[in-house]
């Protein structure tokens, strides 16, 4: 009995001491969230007081603008319009007759009489114009602005004096006047010749009739604009990048505009007017082969392979319709005209149709751009009646343009992605920004990741250091892929750098880079250019590594120094080899250039009748698909080349950058 009273008795403590700690609890819990009613509270009043200060601020912010409002009777006559008359003020209105009469007998000490002569009609005009009251305005010297030299007493002694200031003062404001206009002349028609030249810095950019860039759409619908441009390339069976496209045969024209003649297809063939049946769909051409695109490795290519035939005939009928069996442009034209009207719409009607019917979502895009068909237009005749067609024109004037554009757009992408490549390790490795800078994409060979340029070339100005340098990267970087597994693409690297640099000739491209440190430079080429190019070339004066050192990356001695600790201890020693001597030379020499082109702008592509700076690149061209299969397609790509799929192997990524960027250009 006495356990199962003790027993009662300690389940009664543990209960109290439950029930105690609970209350305890509540009590904290409850005294906390008083104390945050508490804070929020003094929050509140503080919100409101602070509101409470702004509104008063503003309010006496808003008297002050009203006191400092326009009001013409108390501005200055100096600074008023001389074009407006002057209202009289309340107090100078007389109140009564004789007043009036008094006062306007004061006001004009001189009467005119009846001998005096009457005013032409000349005179008349030229009274109410600006030059007149111009004339009359009170000069600046005057003690009183507001009273006009006919308002003194005709004996007072300062009336000579008066309308001979007035007199001085009017010449002097025609003078302003007439100097203000030529001033505003002159620079009129000097911002007319910047705008032709194009150049300056903010001066307005004359663009083509249907010319866009960049910032003319919504970041958002760059892939619609991408995929449309693909599209367009597709049905006009113009899939190398950079080539000219075809104009329409004047037999296509003509087929077409039979049609116009007031009678049907039908009725056309009936008659014998039209040479050849009813076109068929089957025999419209489309820009795919399906060959091509099996010995080739492009994802987007086998997307258009694999295309539903009833996607293709819907295409195919549509253009048939028209009474054509190709669809071409006719830059012979203008772009409004029917036949081209005519094909504008084809595009954009067939595109929207492959895109709502799902044929199209391999590719990457907001398709909520879709139903704007202004977008979709102003894209069309930007591509075609722009781009296509001045590389069109680029071809007739010159035959074969659009095939050494094609290499030089293929070459640009291809130290593009080199440097890229190149930029991606080093970030990996942690290397030191110092040696970082002695590489650019200019300063990249334009053959360095091709390994099917038979005629291996190099970057004249880079001196040895530099390239034992770029050497060192390249055997730092293949030795991470063979570490990685990956010894062919280890392997091909090597091979595109296996001829040795006293057997290479020039790059192809002549502009220098500029701005590169000074160890970049060969001391021999820099030296023996003129002083005006050393000066457009304004290299660093700094020292990106040691002097004679092959261990560009060690942080071990003197090679973990810091650039500035580099530059003060060998600085002397480096800059030694240079003929420094070019600060007073004149800094407008252009860089030698062997064709007399403008600069190249990286990544843009070749430039075609004008010189754009980077803030205003217009649009890209979306690359087209064959220039893709006449590249590295036949080497195929796996998955597990994702590091390098920007420089070896091209995946579904790199495929999409070069359909959609090797076409780029800043000028088209």
């Amino acid at each position: 009995m006495a356990m199962f009273q003790n027993m009662r008795l300690e389940y009664d403590n543990m209960l109290n001491a439950g029930m105690e700690q609970f209350k305890s609890s509540a009590a904290d819990h409850f005294h906390a969230i008083e104390r945050q009613r508490d804070m929020a509270r003094e929050e509140n009043a503080a919100m409101r007081a602070e509101g409470e200060r702004l509104t008063a601020l503003l309010a006496a912010r808003e008297a002050e603008l009203q006191k400092l409002q326009f009001d013409e009777r108390t501005q200055d006559p100096r600074t008023q319009d001389p074009r407006r008359h002057k209202a009289p003020s309340p107090s100078a209105t007389p109140r009564t007759k004789a007043s009036s009469t008094k006062t306007a007998g004061s006001s004009s000490p001189n009467p005119p009489s009846s001998s005096s002569p009457k005013p032409s009609s000349s005179a008349r005009a030229s009274r109410g114009s600006p030059k007149a009251h111009a004339s009359t305005a009170p000069p600046r010297s005057s003690p009183d602005a507001s009273a006009s030299p006919s308002d003194l007493p005709s004996g007072s002694t300062g009336s000579s004096k008066a309308k001979a200031g007035a007199s001085q003062g009017a010449t002097k404001g025609n003078n302003n006047q007439d100097s203000a206009k030529k001033k505003g002349k002159q620079q009129t028609e000097d911002d007319d010749d910047t705008t032709k030249k194009g150049k300056g810095k903010g001066s307005p950019r004359k663009l083509g009739q249907h010319q866009m860039l960049k910032g003319d759409i919504d970041r958002a619908a760059d892939g619609v604009k991408a995929a449309f441009q693909t599209h367009i390339r597709f049905i006009g069976n113009c899939l190398v990048s950079g080539k000219a496209p075809p104009s329409a045969s004047p037999a296509l024209v003509k087929r077409f505009e039979l049609r116009l003649q007031g009678s049907t297809t039908t009725e056309l063939v009936r008659s014998g007017v039209y040479k050849m049946p009813v076109i068929s769909p089957s025999a419209v051409k489309l820009g795919v082969d399906v060959r091509e695109a099996i010995r080739g490795n492009s994802k987007i290519l086998k997307a258009y392979a694999k295309m539903e035939e009833a996607d293709l005939l819907s295409v195919k009928a549509y253009i048939a319709g028209l009474g054509i069996n190709v669809w071409a442009i006719d830059y012979t034209q203008s772009p409004n005209s029917v036949y081209n009207s005519a094909m504008r719409k084809c595009a954009i009607h067939t595109f929207r149709f492959l895109c709502a019917s799902k044929a199209y979502d391999f590719f990457t895009m907001d398709t909520s751009f879709i139903n704007d068909v202004l977008l979709l237009t102003r894209l069309y005749d930007h591509f075609v009646h722009h781009h296509l067609n001045m590389q069109w024109q680029a071809e007739v004037r010159n035959p074969g343009a659009s095939e050494a554009n094609i290499e030089r757009n293929r070459l640009i992408q291809t130290r593009s992605r080199l440097y890229a490549s190149r930029s991606k390790k080093m970030d990996e490795f942690k290397i030191h920004s110092r040696i970082k800078a002695m590489f650019a994409i200019k300063a990249t060979s334009d053959d360095e990741g091709d390994a099917k340029n038979a005629r291996a070339r190099v970057q004249p100005e880079r001196s040895a250091a530099a390239n034992g340098l770029v050497d060192a990267l390249e055997d730092l970087i293949c030795k991470d892929l063979v570490d990685d597994g990956k010894r062919d693409i280890a392997r091909r690297r090597r091979n595109r750098r296996s001829v040795p640099l006293e057997g290479r000739n020039d790059s192809q491209f002549e502009e220098i880079p500029k701005e590169m440190p000074i160890q970049y430079y060969d001391p021999s080429w820099f030296n023996s250019k003129p002083v005006q190019t050393r000066a457009k070339l304004n290299p660093k004066l700094v020292v990106s590594f040691v002097p004679g050192t092959t261990n560009y990356f060690s942080s071990v001695g003197n090679n973990g120094l810091s650039g500035p600790q580099l530059t003060a201890k060998y600085g002397r020693m480096v800059f030694a080899d240079y003929d420094l001597n070019f600060d007073e030379a004149e800094g407008n020499a252009d860089v030698e250039d062997a064709d007399g082109n403008a600069e190249d702008e990286e990544g843009e592509g070749d430039s075609i009748g004008s010189q754009d700076s980077e803030e205003e690149a217009e649009m890209d061209d979306a690359a087209s698909i064959g220039s893709f299969l006449d590249d590295d397609d036949a080497e195929g790509s796996t998955d597990e080349e994702d590091d390098d799929q920007e420089y070896e192997q091209r995946d579904d990524d790199e495929d999409m950058e070069e359909i959609f960027g090797n076409d780029s250009d800043k000028n088209t």
